[in-house]
């Protein structure tokens, strides 16, 4: 059996130091095989080269921006979990362990197969006997927690109700079952939330006192700092929105409203001012984004990292640290930042369309405008799940890439090298390209903001040259070599489809390096205000464009077709989420009143509304040999489908 010791780490230094010399100490029960693997949680240029120079033993993940405590927690699960690791002891960089705190704990978890959790007895660092709460039970009204480890009801392991996950033994199993923890926390609260997951589906969690830790408090954030106040009040949001449900909810509403005016009329009252101001901030922060994106939980675990150096596995995933060199600025944090710094961005040189991009100004401001939302949720998402490599770009390709402002995108974040797919404007089925590969040529601005000050400025100073090809993607042999890229992109593509999303998928799977990212969004088909648009007899469906064989939408899915599909033509769906993306004003007021009822309704934590939302976003990973699955229930005639060329097969199930 192997269990793996994971640490995420943020800039820790010394105390990340510590944290490994006690891990290197523990001792082994016999039979079972132990490592150390640490999360570079996106840290300052270096912080890894020195932990590497003085444990050159230990596996070290590398994210390319801080993705929080939860995400960076996630990629350190998955990684441990695929490298076939039974277990994994989670442990944050403040922690120091007793030599014998394996082997207490695994003698713990063999007490029964569904305990999922096992928790020790942390202590204050520095001393022997002053307990820091970790484990216990739970308030069922107000799900506030209460500790048992300062005096356990037993010597022996016990049940409770949660642990905090400083320092937690996990269980493969579970964590297969129920998804990891939800990185929509970041940190703080995303251990509650997973053991009332994790006990909702019958896991059990145990509290193993003669298990020993030390815990420098609040290590990265500081004990009683703003950070800290900010970030708990934060999460506090999500979690009680997501947990205070039903009969609880009639309480749970004043019950946190007055546990909030408390504190921050004791911080007043204390003469704190930055805190209560850091507390009233993360409320604030918290509610709006509740508001934006709703209750949908983020527990996938992301697949492994690829690139590997070493014994580094450079991962992916964050949102607005440091970013290691090579890698673009930091992702950015709202629609209206992207869309800012997509009004930025000017096509100089179309070699597919002449000047048809270059001309149509008009028409870029106002795909800026339309998709800063749907742009900034995909980078979000894509950041949880991209792999960067170590000695190299990511090379990523861009099936339907025009207008090439999310290639640009995904430069800034990622420092990705481009292969864009495109068709030319005016082209029809049947129709040879006239320029089958041709070079666009793009403007980007020098930051998020530099858009905001005007193109007059010359806001653009870098310039980014765009590899295209042009052909098409249904019926057509993917001019490109297996294997060749890390993430292809099909962004707002299926829908337009009108033959074969197989075919497509099937090459792409080709194309992708093994475990490569496969990246689709697609509107909604079964959302609920193109169900209200029917009911008033108004159009509902997408207008022609003159953009050729791609003018008009053929064929859209529902989120668990998309999921199907995918599986079907043998990817692994990592994580796939609904939203509403597009401006809730637009055209008439009175449309935008719709628009902004109906965005209210949908925030509602009903998983029957969460599915009708307008848009859908999946990540999914390339898993075994290609195929071109043509399923039953997507495919009428499925013998008039040919196989699709490079030797792949036609699967009709």
């Amino acid at each position: 059996m192997r269990a793996t010791s994971v640490v995420v780490d943020w800039n820790g230094g010394a105390l990340t130091l510590a944290c490994l010399a006690s891990l290197e100490r523990l001792s082994a029960p016999p039979g079972v095989a132990h490592g150390i693997l640490v999360v570079d949680n996106g840290s300052r240029a270096g912080a890894a080269d020195a932990l590497r120079a003085s444990y050159p033993d230990v596996q070290i993940a590398r994210l390319p921006a801080n993705a929080g405590f939860a995400g960076g927690a996630n990629h350190g699960l998955r990684t441990a979990f695929d490298a076939g690791a039974e277990w994994v002891l989670l442990v944050n960089n403040d922690v120091e362990v007793d030599p014998d705190l394996l082997a207490e704990l695994l003698a713990a978890a063999a007490a029964g197969p569904r305990i999922g959790i096992v928790a020790p007895t942390v202590l204050v660092h520095g001393t022997t006997d002053t307990v820091w709460p970790s484990a216990g039970t739970r308030r069922w009204a107000t799900l506030a927690p209460r500790d048992t480890t300062a005096d356990p009801p037993s010597a022996a392991p016990y049940d409770v109700a949660w642990a905090n996950a400083c320092c937690v033994l996990i269980r493969r199993a579970m964590i297969e079952a129920i998804g990891g923890f939800d990185a929509r926390f970041a940190v703080y609260y995303e251990d509650h939330d997973l053991a009332l997951r994790a006990r909702a589906r019958g896991w059990r969690i145990v509290h193993a006192p003669a298990a020993r830790a030390w815990h420098r408090v609040a290590g990265s954030t500081g004990e009683g700092s703003p950070r800290q106040r900010y970030l708990k009040a934060r999460s506090s949001v999500y979690f009680f929105a997501k947990h205070g449900t039903g009969v609880r909810r009639a309480w749970m509403v004043p019950y946190r409203a007055a546990s909030a005016a408390r504190a921050v009329a004791s911080a007043l009252y204390r003469g704190r001012l930055a805190e209560a101001a850091a507390t009233l901030r993360g409320l604030r922060d918290g509610l709006a984004e509740l508001a934006a994106e709703g209750l949908e939980p983020r527990t996938a675990l992301a697949a492994p990292p690829r690139a590997i150096e070493g014994d580094e596995h450079a991962a992916g995933a964050g949102s607005d640290a440091e970013a290691p060199p090579g890698v673009g600025p930091a992702l950015p944090r709202s629609a209206r930042e992207v869309a800012a710094w997509l009004r930025g961005v000017e096509v100089l040189e179309d070699g597919i369309d002449g000047q048809m991009l270059i001309a149509a100004r008009a028409d870029l401001e106002k795909y800026a405008w339309l998709h800063g939302r749907s742009a900034q949720l995909s980078l979000a998402m894509l950041a949880r799940h991209v792999a960067l490599p170590a000695d190299r770009p990511l090379r990523v390709l861009e099936l339907g890439a025009a207008p090439y402002f999310f290639s640009a995108l995904v430069h800034r974040a990622f420092g990705a090298e481009l292969t864009a797919v495109s068709v030319e404007a005016g082209s029809w089925p049947g129709e040879p390209a006239r320029r089958p590969r041709g070079t666009v040529r793009v403007a980007l601005p020098s930051g998020a903001g530099a858009a905001a000050r005007g193109r007059a400025e010359g806001a653009g100073t870098d310039r980014l040259a765009i590899d295209v090809r042009v052909f098409n993607i249904e019926k057509d042999p993917f001019p490109l070599p297996d294997d060749a890229f890390d993430v292809v992109l099909c962004m707002e593509v299926l829908e337009h489809l009108g033959y074969s999303p197989s075919h497509m998928l099937a090459e792409s799977h080709r194309v992708l390096a093994p475990g490569g990212l496969m990246f689709i969004t697609v509107p909604n088909f079964i959302n609920l205000k193109r169900t209200v648009n029917m009911l008033l007899n108004v159009p509902t469906e997408f207008p022609y464009s003159g953009y050729g064989i791609y003018g008009r939408h053929q064929r859209e899915f529902a989120p668990r077709e998309v999921a199907a599909l995918l599986e079907a033509c043998h990817y692994r769906v990592a994580e796939l989420a609904t939203a509403n993306v597009w401006p809730t004003f637009r055209g008439s007021a009175l449309k935008g009143l719709g628009n902004a009822v109906l965005n209210g309704l949908l925030r509602l934590p009903v998983p029957w509304l969460a599915a009708k939302r307008e848009y859908i976003l999946c990540a999914a990973r390339a898993e075994g040999t290609p195929v071109a699955a043509y399923p039953a229930w997507l495919y009428e005639h499925r013998h008039m489908y040919p196989a699709p060329p490079n030797g792949i097969p036609a699967v009709f199930d």
